[in-house]
Order: structure tokens, then sequence, then C-alpha cells
């Protein structure tokens, strides 16, 4: 099995806090551990968690029970005429 390193592009070691220096090692084509080349920090697939990120989008029960009808509104033209 070839081992292969691969630099994440703008990830922060969660230990050093330091930018673009984790590398994800790869066994047989899928992500193993992933590892700080400044400060040793690793850790494996079976350690990371995956949660929802928070987003400003609205559930379709919430989004639904907010909705208004749009009234327009016209206002009639200007009776002012232009004075010369």
């Amino acid at each position: 099995m070839a081992i292969k390193k691969r630099f994440i592009a703008g990830a922060v070691c969660p230990s050093c806090n330091k930018m673009d220096r984790l590398v994800v090692i790869q066994e047989g084509g899928k992500p193993e551990k992933r590892e700080c080349v400044s400060c040793g920090f690793t850790d494996s697939q079976d350690s990371l968690t995956v949660s929802e990120i928070p987003t400003r989008v609205i559930p379709k029960q919430e989004a639904d029970a907010e909705l208004q009808p749009l009234r327009l509104v016209s206002f009639p033209a200007s009776t002012k005429k232009n004075q010369s």
C-alpha cells in the first residue's frame, strides 16, 4: 500500500493554531489521519466528529410559518405640473 501525504489548504491546527500546517495521511485511497507538521499533533478519522455547520438557511417548517402576503401599494401620479 502506498502512503500519501497531502496538505490541507487553509486548515488550522487545533493544537498550535497555525494555518496550512496540516497534512492528511492516506493509506489505500481513503484518509486515515491528519497530522500537523509544526507541532506533531495527530488524530485519526475515527476521532473526527462531523457536525452540521450552522447556516442562515431557515428550515422549511419555520420558513412557512413566518410567511406573510406582500402588499403592493401604488401611488397616484404627481398632481403638480411643471412650472416653466
